[in-house]
Parts: structure tokens; C-alpha cells; sequence
């Protein structure tokens, strides 16, 4: 028997996706994550294939600290991207598919219209620079999905939602950027679309490359706090602030809008504006 590997198991989106991850004729699931199964340790990865041999590898483990990242790159370029070469040779060797989860952060922002597949990566923080070493990484593998995705936020986990929400506990008021412009993405929306190319990809018919997907729409990070409480119906106040009066210490891009044409005429579906899909979260979660 072959697997469906899904590593970060236990991460953000690896608890959704693990969650909703249907079972598929013919094939068994097998979910890692630390202690277990190290993606930085070659040899254990080796003998994990072994055990389970894979049909499909998916990958969403990651380094996801931002900020943290521009003091410790060597680690983030470990989990980001030697790593990913790791599962892409693997990938290779088992005749298997990686479908790899990436950033908007690859692109330095200096766009003015939603990002496109074929646009020239440039990132501007060490964070987003191991994530593009993983996509080249993984696309050493002829048969690879790199699934470029923004500003997520899930049921499981600490994300920007469950932030804001927290924050109005303790104080009156939040202060948000309103200068960063994205897309935000329910992660329980992107692993329907994981689950749909999954399937894709067992019946031979999804072409690897690279796509973008986010929920539809455009906001800034204060235009999302401010949708995050009206959903929830609290009357706390939302201050835009600039990128300049909140100093972190990763830049970060100041437009990454995704362009999905691609992906939404290869699956031939529709995507969820951003504002239904946190609706559909605050629902479930807060209410």
C-alpha cells in the first residue's frame, strides 16, 4: 500500500487538513510531526518513506516565525528549505507527488495588481528567502504542486483572528497597520482545495507547477481587524496605524495579493471572499 504523508501534522493548517483529510480507496494516510519525525533529519525521513511508502507527500511543516526568522535563518532555511529537498528527492525516489505549501512572502511587494505564478520572486525578509529556498527545492521534483498561500488563519492555533480577539480581553482599543495589503485565507478552505488536488493528482490529472490560493478579495490588516469585529459584534474600536509606528523586525511586503485564475480554472471551481469565510469561522468559534 502507498500513503497520502501530510508533515506538520500538528501545526496550523496540519490539524485542518489532517481533520478533513477524507480516506481514499486504495491508499493510506500517514501523519508526522515532532517528536516523532524531524523533517531536518535526513535518515529518520528515509526510514519513515520506508515504513510508508508515499504516493503523495504533503507538505506543511514550516518555520512560520516572521520575525524570529532575521535572527535565526540558518534554522528557518533548514525547515523551509534544505528540508524540502529532503522530501523532494524522497518524492523522486518513490516515483511519489509533493504538494508543497508556500508564501505570499516570497514577493517583495512593489506590485501594484494581484501577483501572477510566473512573477519573479523577491523576498524581503529571511523568512520569506527560506520559503523561496523550499520552492526551488521542491520543483527539483518533476512531479510537484507549490501552492503559494496569505495571511491564513485556521480553528486550530494562534493566528491574527484569535489575536485580535484576545486583545480586546485586555484593552479598549487595537492599533493595526492599514499600509500592508494581502488576501486572508480560512485554512479550512485551503485544505478542501488540498483534499480536491489530492484526488487531482491520484487520477493523473492536475499538472504540476506552481498556484496561488487565497480567499478572495483584498484588505488591509486594519480592514481585517475591523471585519473580525464586527463578525464577532464587539464594539471595541480599530486605529489604523502606519507600518512605520509599529517597527518589527521583519519587513514585511507591502501588497502580496494573490492572482488564483490559474488555479480556479484548473479545479474549476469558485473561491470564498475573505469576509464569508470569517463569518463561517466567528460562527463557528465564537459564537
Amino acid at each position: 500500500m502507498k500513503y497520502i504523508w501530510v508533515t506538520g501534522a500538528r501545526g496550523q493548517f496540519g490539524q485542518t487538513l489532517c481533520s478533513q483529510m477524507p480516506a481514499i480507496e486504495g491508499y493510506g494516510t500517514f501523519f508526522t510531526d515532532l517528536p516523532e519525525l524531524d523533517i531536518t533529519h535526513a535518515i529518520a525521513l528515509r526510514r519513515a518513506a520506508m515504513k510508508h511508502p508515499p504516493a503523495i507527500i504533503i507538505n506543511t511543516a514550516a518555520y512560520t516565525n516572521v520575525d524570529r526568522a532575521e535572527s535565526e535563518p540558518e534554522l528557518a532555511n533548514s525547515i523551509n528549505g534544505w528540508a524540502v529537498g529532503q522530501l523532494s528527492m524522497i518524492a523522486q525516489a518513490y516515483d511519489a507527488w509533493l504538494l508543497h505549501i508556500s508564501t505570499d512572502y516570497i514577493f517583495d511587494g512593489k506590485k501594484s495588481s494581484p501577483y501572477i505564478e510566473s512573477d519573479p520572486p523577491s523576498p524581503v525578509s529571511a523568512y520569506g528567502y527560506s520559503k523561496w529556498l523550499g520552492e526551488q527545492a521542491a520543483l527539483k521534483n518533476p512531479a510537484t504542486v507549490v501552492l503559494r498561500t496569505s495571511w491564513m488563519y485556521g480553528d486550530e492555533g494562534r493566528n491574527f483572528v484569535r489575536t485580535i480577539l484576545s486583545a480586546v480581553e485586555k484593552q479598549s482599543e487595537v492599533r493595526v497597520v492599514s499600509d500592508q495589503e494581502g488576501t486572508p485565507t480560512y485554512a479550512a478552505d485551503l485544505a478542501d482545495v488540498i483534499i480536491k488536488i489530492t484526488h487531482r493528482l491520484l487520477n493523473h490529472s492536475f499538472e504540476p507547477g506552481i498556484y496561488h490560493y487565497s480567499n478572495e478579495g483584498a484588505c488591509s490588516w486594519y480592514e481585517f481587524a475591523s471585519a473580525i469585529m464586527q463578525a464577532a459584534g464587539l464594539p471595541w474600536r480599530v486605529i489604523a496605524i502606519q507600518t512605520a509606528d509599529y517597527p518589527l523586525p521583519a519587513p514585511r511586503p507591502a501588497y502580496s495579493v494573490l492572482d488564483k485564475s490559474k488555479i480556479k480554472k484548473a479545479l474549476g471551481i469558485s473561491i470564498p471572499h475573505w469576509k464569508d469565510s470569517l463569518e463561517v469561522f466567528i460562527k463557528k468559534n465564537y459564537k
